[in-house]
Protein backbone atom coordinates (compact mmCIF):
# COMPACT_ATOMS: atom_id res chain seq x y z
CA UNK A 1 0.00 0.00 0.00
CA UNK A 2 3.04 2.49 0.79
CA UNK A 3 4.56 1.46 -2.04
CA UNK A 4 1.09 2.77 -4.34
CA UNK A 5 0.88 5.65 -2.89
CA UNK A 6 4.45 6.59 -3.22
CA UNK A 7 4.04 5.68 -6.92
CA UNK A 8 0.40 8.10 -7.46
CA UNK A 9 2.86 11.06 -5.30
CA UNK A 10 5.92 10.37 -7.85
CA UNK A 11 3.28 10.56 -10.85
CA UNK A 12 1.19 13.49 -9.76
CA UNK A 13 4.72 15.44 -9.27
CA UNK A 14 6.14 14.53 -12.69
CA UNK A 15 2.44 15.29 -14.68
CA UNK A 16 2.54 19.31 -12.40
CA UNK A 17 6.27 19.92 -13.76
CA UNK A 18 4.99 18.65 -17.71
CA UNK A 19 2.26 20.94 -16.96
CA UNK A 20 5.22 23.55 -15.80
CA UNK A 21 7.00 22.71 -18.79
CA UNK A 22 4.38 23.40 -20.80
CA UNK A 23 3.90 26.37 -19.71
CA UNK A 24 7.42 28.12 -19.10
CA UNK A 25 7.64 27.13 -23.47
CA UNK A 26 4.74 28.63 -24.71
CA UNK A 27 5.61 31.85 -22.47
CA UNK A 28 9.16 31.47 -24.15
CA UNK A 29 7.68 30.86 -27.76
CA UNK A 30 5.79 34.16 -26.81
CA UNK A 31 8.83 36.54 -26.80
CA UNK A 32 10.21 34.83 -29.50
CA UNK A 33 7.32 35.30 -31.82
CA UNK A 34 7.31 39.06 -30.79
CA UNK A 35 11.12 39.50 -31.09
CA UNK A 36 10.51 37.75 -34.53
CA UNK A 37 7.95 41.28 -35.59
CA UNK A 38 9.64 43.73 -34.22
CA UNK A 39 12.57 42.84 -36.38
CA UNK A 40 10.17 42.19 -39.37
CA UNK A 41 8.32 45.56 -39.30
CA UNK A 42 9.91 47.92 -36.55
CA UNK A 43 13.82 48.06 -38.04
CA UNK A 44 14.96 50.93 -40.09
CA UNK A 45 17.58 49.72 -43.01
CA UNK A 46 20.88 50.72 -40.40
CA UNK A 47 19.58 48.51 -37.67
CA UNK A 48 18.24 51.09 -35.56
CA UNK A 49 14.69 50.29 -34.22
CA UNK A 50 11.99 52.67 -35.79
CA UNK A 51 9.00 54.03 -33.48
CA UNK A 52 6.50 53.31 -35.66
CA UNK A 53 5.82 50.71 -38.32
CA UNK A 54 4.35 53.81 -40.67
CA UNK A 55 6.40 56.52 -41.57
CA UNK A 56 5.64 60.11 -41.11
CA UNK A 57 6.16 63.62 -42.63
CA UNK A 58 5.19 65.33 -40.22
CA UNK A 59 8.58 66.02 -38.12
CA UNK A 60 8.93 67.53 -34.36
CA UNK A 61 12.28 67.69 -32.63
CA UNK A 62 10.31 67.86 -29.20
CA UNK A 63 7.97 64.49 -30.46
CA UNK A 64 8.48 61.07 -31.51
CA UNK A 65 6.85 60.27 -35.28
CA UNK A 66 7.27 57.82 -38.03
CA UNK A 67 10.55 55.66 -38.26
CA UNK A 68 12.50 58.03 -35.89
CA UNK A 69 14.78 55.88 -33.64
CA UNK A 70 15.00 56.47 -29.68
CA UNK A 71 17.48 55.63 -27.59
CA UNK A 72 14.96 54.18 -25.21
CA UNK A 73 14.08 51.65 -27.56
CA UNK A 74 17.64 51.40 -27.90
CA UNK A 75 18.32 50.60 -23.86
CA UNK A 76 14.97 48.45 -23.80
CA UNK A 77 16.15 46.12 -26.66
CA UNK A 78 20.25 45.85 -24.96
CA UNK A 79 18.11 45.12 -22.09
CA UNK A 80 16.43 42.32 -23.41
CA UNK A 81 19.51 40.69 -25.62
CA UNK A 82 21.28 40.41 -21.53
CA UNK A 83 18.39 38.84 -20.13
CA UNK A 84 17.84 36.55 -23.40
CA UNK A 85 21.57 36.03 -23.08
CA UNK A 86 22.28 36.69 -26.19
CA UNK A 87 25.68 38.11 -27.38
CA UNK A 88 24.94 38.31 -31.07
CA UNK A 89 21.87 40.44 -30.60
CA UNK A 90 23.43 42.68 -27.66
CA UNK A 91 26.76 43.24 -30.06
CA UNK A 92 24.30 44.38 -33.00
CA UNK A 93 22.65 47.00 -30.50
CA UNK A 94 25.96 48.06 -28.85
CA UNK A 95 27.38 49.26 -32.72
CA UNK A 96 23.92 50.64 -33.43
CA UNK A 97 24.83 52.88 -29.63
CA UNK A 98 28.25 53.34 -30.59
CA UNK A 99 27.86 54.22 -34.26
CA UNK A 100 24.98 56.30 -34.68
CA UNK A 101 23.47 57.57 -31.09
CA UNK A 102 26.88 58.17 -28.71
CA UNK A 103 28.82 61.22 -28.94
CA UNK A 104 32.51 61.23 -28.15
CA UNK A 105 32.18 63.28 -24.69
CA UNK A 106 29.90 60.54 -23.44
CA UNK A 107 26.31 62.45 -24.83
CA UNK A 108 23.12 59.82 -26.19
CA UNK A 109 20.72 61.55 -28.71
CA UNK A 110 17.39 60.46 -27.48
CA UNK A 111 16.20 60.25 -30.78
CA UNK A 112 17.66 59.71 -34.52
CA UNK A 113 16.04 60.44 -37.95
CA UNK A 114 15.03 57.09 -40.09
CA UNK A 115 18.52 57.30 -41.25
CA UNK A 116 20.81 57.57 -38.10
CA UNK A 117 20.69 61.36 -37.93
CA UNK A 118 20.44 63.56 -35.08
CA UNK A 119 18.53 66.67 -35.28
CA UNK A 120 18.37 67.07 -31.67
CA UNK A 121 20.65 67.94 -28.47
CA UNK A 122 19.63 66.44 -25.77
CA UNK A 123 19.74 63.36 -24.15
CA UNK A 124 17.34 61.55 -21.52
CA UNK A 125 18.38 60.20 -18.15
CA UNK A 126 15.94 57.46 -18.20
CA UNK A 127 17.09 55.66 -21.52
CA UNK A 128 20.91 57.04 -20.38
CA UNK A 129 20.75 54.86 -17.15
CA UNK A 130 19.29 51.78 -18.97
CA UNK A 131 22.33 51.92 -21.38
CA UNK A 132 24.61 52.03 -18.97
CA UNK A 133 22.93 49.13 -16.48
CA UNK A 134 22.70 46.76 -19.78
CA UNK A 135 26.68 47.63 -20.96
CA UNK A 136 27.88 46.99 -17.29
CA UNK A 137 26.08 43.51 -17.40
CA UNK A 138 27.22 42.99 -20.91
CA UNK A 139 30.86 43.52 -19.13
CA UNK A 140 29.88 40.70 -16.66
CA UNK A 141 28.20 38.38 -19.01
CA UNK A 142 30.91 38.30 -21.68
CA UNK A 143 34.21 39.61 -20.08
CA UNK A 144 36.41 38.66 -22.98
CA UNK A 145 34.49 40.55 -25.47
CA UNK A 146 36.35 43.01 -28.02
CA UNK A 147 33.90 45.38 -27.51
CA UNK A 148 34.57 47.76 -24.52
CA UNK A 149 31.32 47.75 -22.77
CA UNK A 150 32.77 49.03 -19.70
CA UNK A 151 34.88 52.11 -20.93
CA UNK A 152 31.68 52.73 -22.82
CA UNK A 153 29.75 52.67 -19.80
CA UNK A 154 31.60 55.05 -18.08
CA UNK A 155 31.80 57.67 -20.49
CA UNK A 156 28.16 57.63 -20.70
CA UNK A 157 28.22 58.08 -16.90
CA UNK A 158 30.71 60.45 -16.79
CA UNK A 159 28.62 62.84 -19.05
CA UNK A 160 25.49 62.66 -16.79
CA UNK A 161 27.39 63.05 -13.09
CA UNK A 162 28.76 66.28 -15.19
CA UNK A 163 25.91 67.80 -17.04
CA UNK A 164 22.77 66.19 -16.03
CA UNK A 165 22.13 67.04 -12.55
CA UNK A 166 20.58 69.94 -10.78
CA UNK A 167 22.35 70.18 -7.32
CA UNK A 168 23.06 66.62 -5.72
CA UNK A 169 20.70 64.96 -7.82
CA UNK A 170 20.30 63.77 -11.53
CA UNK A 171 17.86 65.34 -13.49
CA UNK A 172 15.60 64.90 -16.95
CA UNK A 173 18.33 65.89 -19.48
CA UNK A 174 20.88 68.18 -20.58
CA UNK A 175 20.20 70.29 -23.87
CA UNK A 176 24.00 70.80 -25.40
CA UNK A 177 23.08 73.05 -27.32
CA UNK A 178 21.23 75.74 -25.34
CA UNK A 179 23.67 74.43 -22.31
CA UNK A 180 20.96 73.65 -20.38
CA UNK A 181 20.32 71.24 -17.27
CA UNK A 182 16.91 70.59 -16.40
CA UNK A 183 15.79 71.52 -12.83
CA UNK A 184 13.31 67.98 -12.77
CA UNK A 185 13.45 64.65 -12.01
CA UNK A 186 10.88 62.64 -13.36
CA UNK A 187 10.47 59.79 -10.98
CA UNK A 188 9.98 56.90 -12.90
CA UNK A 189 13.43 57.84 -14.35
CA UNK A 190 15.11 56.79 -11.37
CA UNK A 191 16.39 53.92 -12.35
CA UNK A 192 17.70 52.24 -9.16
CA UNK A 193 19.59 49.34 -10.10
CA UNK A 194 21.14 50.70 -12.54
CA UNK A 195 22.40 54.04 -10.45
CA UNK A 196 23.27 51.13 -7.59
CA UNK A 197 25.32 49.33 -10.19
CA UNK A 198 27.13 52.51 -11.24
CA UNK A 199 28.13 53.63 -7.54
CA UNK A 200 29.07 49.98 -7.14
CA UNK A 201 31.38 50.58 -9.91
CA UNK A 202 32.42 54.28 -9.15
CA UNK A 203 30.45 55.45 -12.09
CA UNK A 204 28.59 57.84 -9.90
CA UNK A 205 29.38 59.75 -6.56
CA UNK A 206 28.22 58.64 -3.66
CA UNK A 207 26.23 62.08 -2.84
CA UNK A 208 24.45 62.11 -6.12
CA UNK A 209 23.48 58.26 -6.06
CA UNK A 210 22.35 58.94 -2.11
CA UNK A 211 20.28 62.16 -2.88
CA UNK A 212 18.66 61.00 -6.56
CA UNK A 213 17.35 57.42 -5.13
CA UNK A 214 16.22 59.45 -2.31
CA UNK A 215 13.93 61.50 -4.00
CA UNK A 216 12.11 58.27 -5.13
CA UNK A 217 12.40 56.46 -2.01
CA UNK A 218 10.99 59.85 0.23
CA UNK A 219 8.26 60.28 -2.20
CA UNK A 220 4.77 61.42 -0.52
CA UNK A 221 1.75 58.74 -2.45
CA UNK A 222 -1.09 60.57 -1.99
CA UNK A 223 -4.31 59.10 -2.86
CA UNK A 224 -2.32 55.74 -4.04
CA UNK A 225 -0.51 57.23 -6.84
CA UNK A 226 3.42 59.12 -6.82
CA UNK A 227 4.29 62.54 -7.95
CA UNK A 228 4.69 62.65 -11.52
CA UNK A 229 8.05 64.32 -10.84
CA UNK A 230 10.56 66.85 -8.42
CA UNK A 231 11.86 69.88 -8.67
CA UNK A 232 15.86 70.07 -7.57
CA UNK A 233 16.07 73.66 -6.80
CA UNK A 234 12.85 74.02 -4.51
CA UNK A 235 13.37 70.35 -3.47
CA UNK A 236 9.31 70.26 -3.85
CA UNK A 237 6.94 66.69 -5.38
CA UNK A 238 4.91 67.58 -8.28
CA UNK A 239 1.75 65.90 -8.73
CA UNK A 240 -0.50 66.15 -11.36
CA UNK A 241 -4.07 66.09 -11.63
CA UNK A 242 -4.38 63.27 -14.75
CA UNK A 243 -1.65 60.24 -13.74
CA UNK A 244 -0.15 58.05 -17.18
CA UNK A 245 0.19 54.55 -15.59
CA UNK A 246 2.92 54.28 -17.31
CA UNK A 247 5.08 56.34 -15.18
CA UNK A 248 3.52 55.07 -12.42
CA UNK A 249 3.77 51.40 -12.89
CA UNK A 250 7.35 51.82 -13.71
CA UNK A 251 7.75 53.84 -10.42
CA UNK A 252 6.48 50.79 -8.81
CA UNK A 253 8.87 48.63 -10.53
CA UNK A 254 11.78 51.16 -9.36
CA UNK A 255 10.31 50.94 -5.97
CA UNK A 256 9.94 47.31 -6.02
CA UNK A 257 13.80 46.95 -6.63
CA UNK A 258 14.67 48.36 -3.57
CA UNK A 259 11.85 45.78 -1.83
CA UNK A 260 9.26 48.27 -1.38
CA UNK A 261 6.11 46.86 -2.62
CA UNK A 262 3.96 49.80 -2.99
CA UNK A 263 0.76 47.96 -1.58
CA UNK A 264 -1.76 50.86 -1.79
CA UNK A 265 -1.03 51.05 -5.56
CA UNK A 266 -1.30 47.51 -5.74
CA UNK A 267 -4.75 47.38 -3.80
CA UNK A 268 -5.53 50.16 -6.44
CA UNK A 269 -4.57 47.28 -9.72
CA UNK A 270 -6.27 44.80 -8.04
CA UNK A 271 -9.18 46.73 -7.37
CA UNK A 272 -9.42 47.70 -11.40
CA UNK A 273 -9.18 44.50 -12.66
CA UNK A 274 -11.73 42.78 -10.32
CA UNK A 275 -14.14 45.83 -11.24
CA UNK A 276 -13.09 46.47 -14.68
CA UNK A 277 -10.95 43.58 -15.62
CA UNK A 278 -8.65 46.05 -17.18
CA UNK A 279 -6.03 49.37 -16.26
CA UNK A 280 -7.16 51.96 -18.40
CA UNK A 281 -4.00 54.47 -19.55
CA UNK A 282 -4.99 57.28 -17.39
CA UNK A 283 -6.93 58.12 -14.18
CA UNK A 284 -7.82 61.55 -12.14
CA UNK A 285 -5.99 61.87 -9.20
CA UNK A 286 -8.37 62.22 -7.17
CA UNK A 287 -11.43 60.43 -8.00
CA UNK A 288 -9.74 57.31 -9.58
CA UNK A 289 -11.84 57.28 -12.32
CA UNK A 290 -10.31 56.41 -16.47
CA UNK A 291 -9.87 59.57 -18.12
CA UNK A 292 -9.24 58.18 -21.28
CA UNK A 293 -10.49 54.84 -22.60
CA UNK A 294 -7.26 53.06 -24.07
CA UNK A 295 -5.53 50.74 -22.52
CA UNK A 296 -1.50 49.97 -23.43
CA UNK A 297 0.28 46.44 -23.48
CA UNK A 298 2.74 48.65 -22.55
CA UNK A 299 1.36 49.83 -19.43
CA UNK A 300 0.33 45.91 -18.27
CA UNK A 301 4.07 45.02 -19.23
CA UNK A 302 5.54 47.07 -16.65
CA UNK A 303 2.40 46.05 -14.10
CA UNK A 304 3.51 42.23 -14.69
CA UNK A 305 7.55 43.60 -13.80
CA UNK A 306 6.16 45.08 -11.30
CA UNK A 307 3.77 42.29 -9.67
CA UNK A 308 7.17 39.52 -10.14
CA UNK A 309 9.24 41.25 -8.36
CA UNK A 310 6.74 41.77 -5.67
CA UNK A 311 5.92 38.35 -5.91
CA UNK A 312 1.96 38.66 -6.73
CA UNK A 313 2.36 36.06 -9.20
CA UNK A 314 -1.13 35.49 -9.59
CA UNK A 315 -1.87 39.45 -10.37
CA UNK A 316 0.62 38.87 -12.98
CA UNK A 317 -0.92 36.40 -14.53
CA UNK A 318 -4.05 38.22 -14.92
CA UNK A 319 -2.14 41.27 -16.01
CA UNK A 320 -0.55 39.01 -18.43
CA UNK A 321 -3.73 37.19 -19.42
CA UNK A 322 -5.19 40.38 -20.40
CA UNK A 323 -2.21 41.84 -22.23
CA UNK A 324 -1.59 39.21 -24.60
CA UNK A 325 -5.39 40.22 -25.49
CA UNK A 326 -3.76 43.07 -27.40
CA UNK A 327 -1.74 40.55 -29.48
CA UNK A 328 -2.22 39.57 -33.56
CA UNK A 329 -2.40 35.86 -33.15
CA UNK A 330 -3.61 34.98 -36.55
CA UNK A 331 -0.03 33.23 -38.17
CA UNK A 332 -1.24 33.99 -41.46
CA UNK A 333 -1.50 37.67 -41.06
CA UNK A 334 1.14 39.96 -42.01
CA UNK A 335 1.32 41.21 -38.27
CA UNK A 336 1.27 38.07 -36.35
CA UNK A 337 2.40 38.38 -33.60
CA UNK A 338 2.75 42.29 -32.90
CA UNK A 339 0.56 44.03 -30.00
CA UNK A 340 -1.37 46.91 -30.97
CA UNK A 341 -1.81 47.13 -34.41
CA UNK A 342 -4.19 49.07 -35.89
CA UNK A 343 -4.61 50.32 -39.39
CA UNK A 344 -1.08 48.36 -39.79
CA UNK A 345 0.82 50.80 -37.35
CA UNK A 346 1.88 50.36 -34.13
CA UNK A 347 4.09 51.98 -31.31
CA UNK A 348 7.58 49.99 -30.64
CA UNK A 349 6.85 50.43 -26.53
CA UNK A 350 3.68 48.26 -27.05
CA UNK A 351 6.06 45.36 -28.38
CA UNK A 352 9.25 46.16 -26.96
CA UNK A 353 7.79 46.27 -23.37
CA UNK A 354 5.85 43.07 -23.93
CA UNK A 355 8.65 41.15 -25.11
CA UNK A 356 10.71 41.66 -21.70
CA UNK A 357 7.39 40.54 -20.15
CA UNK A 358 6.99 37.54 -21.67
CA UNK A 359 10.80 36.85 -21.03
CA UNK A 360 10.41 37.50 -17.52
CA UNK A 361 7.34 35.44 -16.89
CA UNK A 362 8.67 32.71 -19.07
CA UNK A 363 11.98 32.83 -16.31
CA UNK A 364 9.66 32.77 -13.15
CA UNK A 365 7.82 29.71 -14.63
Amino acid sequence: MLIQIIIAIILVLIVINVLINLKSEKHTEDSVITEQFIVKWLKNDNGTLATYIKPDKQLDEDLVSGREALSESLGLWMRYAIEKEDKKLFDNAYMQLVNHFLKQDGMVYWKLTEKGKSDVYTNALVDDLRIIAALMDANKNWPNSSYPYSKTAEKIAEFLSTYSKSGDVLTDFYDKGMRYNSDYLTLSYIDTAALKQMKGNGLIAGSLYEATVDVLLQAPVINGFFPKSYHATSEQYIYENEVHMIDQALTAYQLSLEGKSSEVFLDFIENELSENGKIYGKYNRQTKVPTVEYESPAVYSLLILYCLEIREKEVADRLYKRMLDFRNVEENDPYYGGYSVYKQNTHIFDNLLPLLAELNVSSTN
